[in-house]
Parts: C-alpha cells; sequence; structure tokens
C-alpha cells in the first residue's frame, strides 16, 4: 500500500503535453554524480545511472506528503555522493534523464510502504 511513493524503484506511463511517455521513478543513495550523470543505488541493491540536464528541478523535502511544504529549491551543485534522493526520470529507448531530483531528509519514518497498518 502506499503506491508509486512508497516505491523503492518503478517504470510507469504517464500522459505528458498530449503524448504517452515512460517515467521512472527511484529511491536510493547517490553512489555518483558528475556535470552530466548521476548513479543510484537503491537498498535492494537496484543500480541505475541518469543523465543531467541543466533543467532538472533539485528540491529537498520530507520523504512523505502532506506535511504543506513544497521543499526547498536547491541546484544540482546540492546532490553529492551519499545523499538520499528520490529521482524522477524520463524514458527514452534505454535513456533516463533525471526530471527531478528531491533529496530526502531523514526526519519521517523508515518503515512507510512495508505494507503494514498499526
Amino acid at each position: 500500500m502506499g503506491g508509486l511513493n512508497a516505491a523503492v524503484h518503478s517504470e510507469y506511463v504517464v500522459l505528458q503535453n498530449g503524448s504517452y511517455v515512460t517515467m521512472a521513478g527511484q529511491l536510493g543513495t547517490v553512489t555518483d554524480i558528475s556535470a552530466s550523470s548521476m548513479t543510484v543505488k537503491s537498498e535492494d541493491g537496484f543500480t541505475k545511472t541518469y543523465a543531467l540536464g541543466t533543467d532538472v528541478v533539485v528540491a529537498e523535502g520530507l520523504r512523505q506528503r502532506g506535511s504543506g511544504s513544497g521543499g526547498t529549491t536547491l541546484t544540482l551543485a546540492d546532490v553529492k555522493s551519499g545523499s538520499s534522493v528520490r529521482v524522477t526520470a524520463l524514458k527514452e529507448s534505454d535513456k533516463y534523464t533525471a526530471q527531478s531530483i528531491q533529496i530526502v531528509t531523514a526526519t519521517t519514518s523508515s518503515t512507510q510502504g512495508t505494507g503494514t497498518t498499526n
């Protein structure tokens, strides 16, 4: 339970500007970053490298929705190796281009998405 926000990594199709496109999402730790790409590794061992363009949106925010805060806008220079992130990317053929990177803060529960309820 929890949908895409609870996913560690996923691919899904959305309607964007009149066309259906495939998007990818991943929650994990940045293992490598340069001016042109970023590699993220999830807790389950899944690793993906994303192309970085000048139009990628970087923000800092909470892991869960409903906080009433849109987060703080940052730049790619704020994303460091070792940062916990949630990346959303456009998939075109076998290339993944990051559209947004959210630096995840550690102030929320780590049990989200376990499928248990209290």
